[in-house]
């Protein structure tokens, strides 16, 4: 599976080349390349620049060593949500604005799901056999609809 990072992405949904990326925050195509790649790490300067091209906050653009992050799940929805919320700002069309925000509405819920999808797939993937069997028997009981059942189970 292909990985995207921040940056690219974010010059995807701006529709704008890397090359004008560059051009506009004083950078070579090659440092570019190598944060993109990972070879290097962003320098904080250069990394406050590229935020503020995109309007984003910088923590959504690299980890903790400040190399940019691959994006995927959440941190794609945040970056669109973050997207979206700077087209807002800058549109008086009442129509446009509407749209947006249902957008962003959609894109919220996405991450809430997103994010709960993730929390059961560490418990799934954990080593301990309890918490698969407990995994499992919350979806059987989920499939069956007994949901009479699991609210007995959480009122205890």
């Amino acid at each position: 599976m292909t990985t995207i990072t921040s940056v690219p992405y974010l010059a995807l949904l701006h529709q704008v080349p890397y090359t004008k990326v560059c051009k506009e925050i004083g950078i070579t195509p090659q440092q570019f390349s190598d944060w993109v790649k990972k070879r290097r790490p962003v320098p904080k300067d250069r990394l406050q620049q590229l935020a503020e091209y995109f309007g984003v906050s910088a923590e959504l653009l690299v980890d903790n060593h400040c190399y940019l992050l691959e994006v995927s799940g959440v941190a794609k929805l945040q970056l669109k949500i973050a997207y979206i919320t700077g087209k807002l700002k800058m549109i008086d069309d009442e129509e446009e604005t509407a749209m947006l925000r249902e957008t962003l509405a959609k894109l919220q819920e996405e991450v809430e799901l997103q994010e709960l999808q993730d929390r059961f797939a560490v418990a799934i993937q954990s080593k301990d056999p309890k918490v698969q069997r407990l995994c499992l028997l919350f979806l059987e009981q989920l499939e069956q609809q007994n949901f009479s059942r699991l609210d007995s189970l959480l009122s205890n």
